[in-house]
């Protein structure tokens, strides 16, 4: 299950990773575009409209990012109580071994 959810998590790093690093690039060469052919009234509702979703985008991600920092930190302790389990076990056979 925590292996599902570790893949899960590199899967959609991915793709923000990607996310982030292709849509400025992209807007600003639509922009550029708009600007060149003098398509001026698209150009300022494209500022509107990016401005307005890369908002939207950057909320979500934002809570999208606490979201997932939170299912880390508990796969750490799910860990953590995993590792404790297996030495109390380790030092059980241990002693049951010297005995």
């Amino acid at each position: 299950m925590d292996d599902e959810k570790a893949k899960k998590i590199i899967i959609e790093t991915r793709f923000w990773a990607f996310a982030a690093w292709t849509t400025p690039f992209a807007a600003l060469a639509a922009l550029f575009l708009f600007e060149v052919v003098g398509w001026h009234d698209l150009y300022k509702q494209s500022i509107i409209a990016g401005g307005l979703i890369f908002f939207t985008v950057n909320v979500f991600w934002w809570w999208w990012a606490i979201a997932k920092v939170s299912q880390l930190a508990k796969m750490f302790i799910d860990t953590r109580e995993k590792f404790q389990d297996i030495k109390t076990n380790l030092k059980d056979i241990h002693k049951d071994y010297k005995d």
